[in-house]
């Protein structure tokens, strides 16, 4: 406990020496401070200071059941949703507009049966139901037949416009602001549900998810 309260003491007075415009006598007195700062945050785990800061933890909803998952995630930032739902042998990820349940954006998932020999799109416009995985679009991961709620997480960007969903300390899917579709890797090849994941586009729009 001594060495967190110490570490955020001499970090406190720092900064409030580089706000009021004082510095050290000795440029080589800044440098020591400096170093001496740095080696405090090491010590107690604490961030450094020209770090980026932690995204806040944001808590799953699980409204999961019989019928299968339905877990949801708020960002803090952009008061956007993120939904993943299972529906007609299918999950979706959804990403809604900002304080409101309404999916603005969509990708698949992954599929828990079968996938179809092609899409009825007539009947998919009648019932209004998102359209199911197909053979020829399918990658070899796209089935998971009894999905486990507990073994899905989101991560998002920083500004809470792109979201990814997380199984096994992998992304398996993400809804990427400004681009077209969604990107899964339960997709082979393009195809109207959405394109294949792209794992350079997945670096730069969450470039936090391998330094956790």
């Amino acid at each position: 406990m001594l060495r967190v309260a110490v570490g955020v003491e001499l970090t406190t007075r720092a900064r409030r020496c580089l706000i009021s415009g004082r510095s050290p006598k000795k440029p080589s007195d800044l440098n020591q401070l400096r170093n001496l700062i740095s080696a405090l945050c090491l010590m107690v785990g604490l961030p450094c200071c020209s770090r980026r800061p932690a995204e806040p933890a944001m808590t799953t909803n699980d409204k999961s059941d019989e019928n299968g998952l339905f877990l949801s995630w708020q960002h803090p930032n952009s008061r956007r949703y993120a939904i993943l739902e299972q529906m007609d042998g299918m999950v979706w990820l959804y990403l809604t507009a900002p304080d409101s349940m309404k999916p603005d954006r969509d990708c698949p998932v992954f599929s828990t049966i079968p996938p179809a020999d092609a899409i009825d799109w007539n009947l998919i416009e009648k019932t209004g139901h998102p359209p199911p995985m197909t053979k020829d679009v399918a990658s070899a991961t796209a089935i998971i037949a009894r999905p486990v709620a507990s073994e899905y997480d989101s991560f998002w960007s920083a500004d809470g416009q792109s979201v990814a969903m997380v199984r096994g300390g992998q992304m398996i899917c993400m809804i990427v602001a400004g681009a077209e579709r969604g990107h899964s890797r339960a997709l082979s090849k393009e195809s109207p549900l959405g394109l294949p994941f792209d794992d350079a586009l997945a670096s730069r729009t969450f470039p936090e998810f391998r330094r956790r």
